[in-house]
C-alpha cells in the first residue's frame, strides 16, 4: 500500500501515532495478561515500523538535491 501524504499530514500522523505508542507502553506495564501484552508490543512494533517510514521519508525529502 502507497500512502501519500504532505508535510502537515505527515506530523499529524506522527503525533498521533507517537501518542499511540506511549499508552501501549502503559497498557502494557499495567496488565498482568501475558497474551494481551504480547498482542501490545506487536501493535506497538507496527507503529514503530511505520514511525520508521515517515522518519525515512522526511530524511528523503529533507536532503538538498544534487546536481551532476
Amino acid at each position: 500500500m502507497v500512502l501519500q501524504l504532505d508535510t502537515a499530514q505527515a506530523k499529524v500522523l506522527e503525533e498521533v501515532l507517537e501518542a499511540s505508542r506511549k499508552q501501549l507502553r502503559l497498557e502494557s506495564a499495567r496488565t498482568d495478561s501475558h497474551d494481551f501484552r504480547e498482542d501490545l508490543h506487536a501493535r506497538e512494533d507496527t507503529i514503530e515500523s511505520v514511525l520508521d517510514q515517515i522518519h525515512a521519508a522526511r530524511q528523503c525529502y529533507s536532503r538538498p538535491h544534487q546536481t551532476h
